[in-house]
């Protein structure tokens, strides 16, 4: 039985992961921050299978090597969540990575994944994607045996964090004019093409750009959000376009007061940037063709939100 260490078990990923790996059969230990025990109460609260928890984080070189003990597999699904500072994404991009790799390699893990991103075209620019790359070369450099995953951006980005906002105001904020590309996919489809890289020889010292069944606009995407709404709520989604230029200008005259909001404008710029991929080859290795739609996936959403409750006039 192959023992998997899950870092960022009660993350987006990590929490698909889990139960998917679990019903394999594999023994799943999951890496948990202290800070994080109320969030892992919820999450099980919420279907959550059981798991192995380890206490510790990845800037804690000790917890790392009590995590990774007798481990085959390490999975790295930690982002730096809601905090948008550079220190934050620094060290969940970068220096917590390498500690990471250091204490895999050390106990004799067999394979390491490590989440990557789907980069655009010109997408230097972005401080975290350089801290991604540098990741990815240190990783390829350690000698582990690695699969690294490079996912365009998930749908439930895209639903749960916009949700709120189309509540209120029945828009969408878009950075730009909505016309860029990207090939988003749903979170539970990236956990089973992590599952079923793991010991697949295929997949070893390979990095793999994954992303969705289609290709499309972000005006594109709204509008079938917009489409399943109505079927549901009665009501519309509609894009609000906001300019580019004086909103990155904006964040940086507030950056020295206020660097969330330079972090967040910074990622929205990266996240409505233009993205794709050929997923020939991973749809090939991973065994993996059927991937959600993002119609398919709003309507769990609905469908869940309104189980047993009458829908809105």
């Amino acid at each position: 039985m192959k023992r998997v260490l899950i870092v960022g078990a009660t993350g987006v990923l990590g929490k698909e992961l889990l139960p998917l790996l679990s019903a394999k059969g594999f023994h799943v230990r999951g890496l948990v921050r202290p800070e994080s025990r109320e969030k892992l109460a919820q999450a099980r609260q919420s279907g959550l299978p059981e798991f192995e928890v380890a206490f510790g984080n990845i800037m804690d070189k000790d917890s790392l090597m009590a995590a990774c003990d007798g481990i085959d597999v390490v999975v790295s699904a930690v982002s730096a969540g809601q905090d948008r500072t550079a220190s934050s994404r620094g060290n969940a991009e970068h220096f917590g990575q390498m500690n990471l790799i250091k204490a895999a390699k050390a106990s004799g893990v067999k394979q390491f994944i490590f989440t990557s991103t789907l980069f655009p075209k010109n997408s230097l620019g972005y401080s975290f994607v350089w801290a991604k790359l540098m990741t990815e070369e240190k990783l390829r450099e350690s000698g582990l045996c690695y699969t690294i995953f490079r996912p365009c951006g998930f749908f439930y980005e895209l639903y749960y964090r916009g949700e709120p906002f189309v509540q209120l105001t029945n828009m969408f904020p878009i950075l730009g004019d909505g016309n860029s590309t990207t090939q988003m996919l749903a979170e539970q489809d990236v956990a089973k093409m992590y599952a079923a890289s793991i010991g697949n020889q295929a997949c070893f010292n390979r990095t793999l750009e994954i992303g969705g069944g289609r290709i499309m606009t972000f005006n594109q995407l709204i509008e079938e959000w917009s489409k399943v709404r109505m079927k549901y709520e009665g009501k519309h989604v509609t894009p609000l376009l906001i300019p580019l230029t004086p909103t990155r200008i904006m964040a940086e005259i507030v950056k020295p007061f206020y660097e969330q909001a330079w972090g967040l404008v910074h990622l929205l710029e990266f996240s409505y940037d233009s993205m794709e991929c050929d997923m020939t080859e991973p749809k090939r290795i991973l065994g993996i063709d059927d991937l959600m739609t993002l119609e398919t996936y709003i309507t769990h959403a609905y469908e869940k939100k309104y189980a047993g409750r009458t829908l809105p006039v």
